[in-house]
């Protein structure tokens, strides 16, 4: 067998792995010519100094042997490390802050891919730039949570300066922050504001959509000369920002301070207001803004309510409504819809396979004759005189 290679490793444990039910050895690679593992060592501090030169220097060096990382490695979380591990000073500096037991993964965060943070902004000749007030963080955690809920922009390229300022609305997965992007000097207000009810809006159909109407062409075309062209509300009317308006608090770590709309209340209350207050939410044939291809829509979540009753809710499948609940960078929409048992509730759209109840409003003089909307009752009506 050959006895001269270019890389060599000490073995130095042996552990069992639980999981995979195997024994696995730790390996340490030998390194710099070095035939004896006491020599590879990996060097570590309990804090570190910023150059001010893109470099970072590790304060109260210690150093462990590489071999002896696996039984020692309790010891080496909450401390810092260059990534070659060797160096006391460089520009890629890491904290490591959690190892895993069963096989000794260690994870980290890297200090120099952090970024500054801040309350305001200002905009000139192509460049936002982050207000005074702008800190730089690097770990992701309870304290940057706490900035993160007053200090909402950031450039996401290590500085001050940029020609995309991202904004952080709401929290990901508990502990990370969602942003938009915010470009030719836009705020989040203006960007909040052309999601919704900028000219360009509703210009893409839905899956939803698409379906509603190759059925209504299948099943009422014939019939279109007595259904009302009636508005079918998607009521995007803004009842809670959070995090989405400067200084708007995400409170770190809950992941429900969310954009949160008016019509999603997912339980019954007689209070609760049905006039569609925006023109770009008022669907219909002949509205320009919120064009329908035919007059045929879906129940909002109050028109589902009126009955109060959950029998008269029920069908075989999960259905949605017309109206949003929240929406979330992460996930991106919630929409209300009613369960198979007739109950109302809500749940992010993507990935969710439920069905959709259309409905119609029908002309004046049209009067209910008999049946119950079922396949094999459908309603009947009168044709007025």
């Amino acid at each position: 067998p050959n006895s001269s290679y270019d890389t060599i490793f000490y073995i130095a444990d042996v552990i069992f792995d639980d999981y995979n039910n195997h024994y696995s050895a730790f390996l340490v690679r030998l390194t710099d010519n070095n035939t004896d593992p006491i020599y590879d060592v990996y060097t570590y501090g309990d804090s570190f100094r910023d150059n001010g030169d893109g470099t970072y220097t590790i304060l109260n060096p210690s150093q462990m042997m590489r071999s002896e990382w696996y039984s020692k490695r309790t010891e080496y979380v909450d401390v810092y490390v260059c990534k070659n591990a060797t160096n006391d000073t460089c520009e890629d500096l890491w904290y490591v802050y959690s190892y895993v037991d069963n096989n000794g993964e260690t994870f980290y965060w890297n200090i120099s891919s952090g970024d500054y943070y801040s309350g305001s902004f200002s905009y000139e000749n192509g460049q936002y730039h982050l207000g005074d007030d702008a800190v730089y963080i690097w770990l992701k955690n309870q304290e940057a949570g706490n900035v993160w809920d007053t200090h909402h922009y950031y450039c996401k390229n290590h500085s001050t300066t940029c020609t995309e300022l991202n904004y952080i609305a709401d929290l990901v997965n508990g502990n990370q922050p969602g942003y938009i992007t915010l470009t030719g000097g836009e705020s989040e207000v203006d960007a909040v504001h052309n999601m919704f009810y900028a000219d360009d809006v509703n210009t893409i159909n839905s899956t939803i959509k698409t379906g509603v109407d190759a059925w209504y062409e299948m099943n009422l075309l014939d019939y279109s000369s007595y259904i009302e062209d009636s508005i079918y509300c998607n009521n995007r009317t803004i009842s809670e920002y959070w995090g989405w308006q400067n200084n708007g608090e995400m409170h770190w770590p809950e992941t429900s301070k969310y954009l949160h709309f008016s019509g999603e209340g997912i339980y019954y209350n007689i209070n609760t207001n049905i006039y569609c207050n925006n023109v770009t939410d008022q669907f219909s044939v002949s509205n320009p803004k919120a064009r329908l291809k035919y007059p045929i829509g879906l129940l909002t979540t109050f028109e589902a309510h009126l009955s109060n009753n959950y029998s008269s809710r029920v069908s075989p499948e999960t259905y949605w409504l017309m109206s949003p609940n929240s929406y979330t960078t992460a996930g991106g929409m919630f929409q209300n819809y009613v369960t198979n048992s007739g109950s109302v509730s809500s749940g992010y759209i993507k990935g969710k396979r439920y069905g959709v109840r259309p409905v119609i409003s029908l002309k004046a003089g049209m009067e209910y004759s008999s049946g119950t909307g079922a396949m094999d009752d459908p309603y009947i009506v009168k044709l007025g005189d």
